[in-house]
């Protein structure tokens, strides 16, 4: 079990690593995400799905503007 968790976390950083690329100063980004969506609490709750989107904008090399907007249907 310890060599799986030592293999992910190793996949992990390499790609969060190879991610470091320099980018152009004026760039957009779409992105799409999804998972599972749950209630956290004393009510027994279903697992339901979450999907989402979102934007990005780079101003400049440093600083850029990211909308994320999400959607989730869960029950409990």
């Amino acid at each position: 079990m310890r060599k799986y968790f030592i293999l992910i976390v190793c996949l992990t950083l390499g790609i969060s690593l190879s991610a470091q690329n320099a980018k152009p100063k004026d760039m957009w980004e779409v992105g799409l995400q999804g998972g599972t969506m749950f209630v956290s609490g004393d009510l027994e709750s279903d697992f339901g799905y979450a999907a989402g989107i979102h934007f990005r904008k780079s101003l400049d090399h440093v600083f850029s503007l990211r909308g994320d907007f999400w959607y989730g249907n869960t029950s409990g």
